[in-house]
């Protein structure tokens, strides 16, 4: 079977994606189709698609006689999306019913439609997409608000109107981002370079200062593309999103770093900021609270001494370095704001002993 002859079939069925044709689409379907197959049409019926193609990278015989499995790379993009989102599919097609397709599957994340209806709702600076239920209008405003916060502080070099999904549970969190289940207990949400999504259970159960912070810190992460670098340690990302999070927040220094300033007060201030391995999923729960949170203080304290405008220029100059993540924000610091890593370390210390006190 050519590559060629696949591909043909499911640009057809890209062009009725696009044109939300569902005739056009059962055209492309086999008989005994699985409903991923055909319940496209309805799962998508109220989604913006405004691009939708297939690359098709592999074709192998099988799984049953006269059938091909097909591997390919979904390219779209839904209202918003400034370039191409990917997912990988599998799919099968049955070369004795007129090369139509009999199944489509994920080949790791899954696409929000995969799992259901999929809503829309365009909020004035954000756009989210709901998994089953329509989008909860707190979560389009929450959305709206995240995303005014991080275009203050971050400026108009990114998105700026994110995508947040809203999934109905932990499981569908751990399907669309690819991820185990395991490593996704206990989280709310969970940034990815393009997109946010939220655990709605848990989202629900924080009270609207919570919901707001954990918002605004995972549209950070979208904006500075935290998830694709690998230039900048991770204490740099956590603490630079919970400043953004909690910059205008009724949550004060003692609810959010209540543990770590008690533990500065018994043994003494950290002698370092945290290792990239303190964030590490199975990392202790408290070791994890007072990671972020030494982090975002360390962030705090930069802004108020030299200057928010200085703390951005140490992000952004970390995330273009070409040196490990510790060499890259060590000359970071010493280009925006002319003191070491180490002085602030030192200051940074200083300050959390202050704190606690």
């Amino acid at each position: 079977m050519s590559t060629v002859a696949v591909g043909a079939v499911l640009s057809q069925r890209a062009e009725a994606v696009l044109a939300h044709d569902a005739a056009g689409l059962r055209e492309t379907e086999a008989s005994g189709a699985n409903a991923a197959v055909t319940a496209l049409a309805r799962r998508l019926a109220q989604l913006p698609v405004t691009a939708w193609r297939y690359q098709v990278t592999a074709v192998v015989a099988g799984p049953d006689p006269g059938q091909w499995t097909v591997s390919a790379l979904l390219h779209y993009r839904l209202q918003g999306d400034p370039v191409d989102s990917t997912a990988r599919r599998r799919l099968v097609v049955d070369a004795d019913d007129g090369l139509r397709l009999v199944a489509d599957a994920p080949d790791g994340a899954a696409l929000p439609w995969d799992l259901g209806v999929a809503r829309w709702a365009a909020g004035q600076t954000s756009f989210v997409l709901s998994v089953g239920r329509s989008p909860a209008p707190d979560l389009v405003a929450a959305a709206d608000a995240a995303a005014r916060a991080v275009t203050a502080v971050w400026g108009t070099r990114w998105r700026t109107r994110p995508l947040v999904v809203a999934t109905p549970g932990a499981a569908a969190l751990a399907a669309l981002t690819g991820r185990s289940p395991g490593s996704v207990a206990g989280l709310v949400a969970v940034s990815t370079p393009d997109r946010v999504y939220v655990d709605m259970g848990a989202y629900d159960a924080l009270d609207p200062a919570g919901r707001q912070v954990l918002l605004t810190h995972e549209v950070t992460h979208v904006a500075t593309a935290a998830g694709a670098d690998r230039a900048t340690p991770q204490w740099l990302k956590e603490g630079f999103a919970d400043y953004v999070g909690f910059l205008h927040s009724t949550i004060g220094v003692a609810q959010a770093a209540g543990p770590l300033l008690a533990q500065v007060r018994s043994d003494g201030p950290p002698a370092g900021v945290p290792a990239d391995s303190d964030f590490a999923p199975g990392a202790p729960a408290g070791t994890l609270a007072d990671s972020y949170a030494a982090s975002w203080l360390m962030c705090v304290l930069v802004a108020d001494a030299a200057g928010q405008a200085a703390l951005v220029a140490v992000y952004r100059a970390t995330a273009a370095g070409t040196g490990s993540p510790d060499l890259n924000v060590d000359a970071a610091f010493r280009l925006a704001t002319g003191r070491s890593l180490a002085w602030w370390t030192a200051a940074w210390r200083r300050d959390l002993v202050g704190l606690a006190a």
